[in-house]
Formats: C-alpha cells, sequence, structure tokens
C-alpha cells in the first residue's frame, strides 16, 4: 500500500476547506474518467471527497461545469419555410385550437 496518498488524523484537522475553481474540478473530473482509474485514488490524491467528485461527474456530464464534452454546440441552419409546419397567429406564442365546441344539451 502507498502511504504517500494516505492522510492521517492530525493532517485532516489541519487542512481548511477549499474552494476549487471551475477548471480544477474539470481536471481532476477528466482524470478520473481515463481508462482504469479509479474515482476514490483520484479523489484521495486531490484532498477531496469521492461522493463530491461524482457529484461534479454528473454536472461535468450535464454540461454544468463548464467546458467539457458535453457542452459541445451544434451547427443550426435557419429558413423561411417554418411557416409551412407552424401557421403564423397574431400572437406567435399561442396555439391554435380546432377542436369542436361543446354544446350544451337542453334538459326535456
Amino acid at each position: 500500500m502507498d502511504t504517500s496518498e494516505q492522510t492521517t488524523p492530525e493532517t485532516v484537522k489541519q487542512m481548511k476547506r477549499r474552494r476549487r475553481s471551475l477548471e480544477e474540478k474539470r481536471r481532476i473530473v477528466e482524470e478520473t474518467l481515463e481508462p482504469g482509474a479509479s474515482v476514490a485514488r483520484v479523489a484521495r490524491r486531490h484532498a477531496v471527497n469521492a461522493n463530491q467528485v461524482f457529484y461534479w461527474r454528473k454536472k461535468y456530464r450535464e454540461g454544468r461545469l463548464g467546458k467539457g464534452r458535453s457542452s459541445t454546440l451544434l451547427p443550426v441552419a435557419v429558413s423561411d419555410s417554418t411557416h409551412k409546419f407552424f401557421p403564423r397567429t397574431n400572437n406567435s406564442f399561442t396555439e391554435t385550437n380546432n377542436w369542436p365546441r361543446e354544446t350544451k344539451r337542453s334538459r326535456d
């Protein structure tokens, strides 16, 4: 067992809470995504709780951790042919309802 990665109770007491930049979080997450990497070992090496690294990985996959694989934008082409599919109305945000109206039946 490599003892250089172990922390002692004295070391834990002396360590202060640390705020990590997005770049640092991203680097740690990308390190865990390497083939054969262990999240627990990477977290220990960076003095971070493994659960915190799993949370960062989730944010990374969602594209909420800065630049990442999931934050790639795709090209979009805009054309005037959209009116064929979506009829224009006075208010472009209202949906037209073409359902037949209900009729009230008179009680005899």
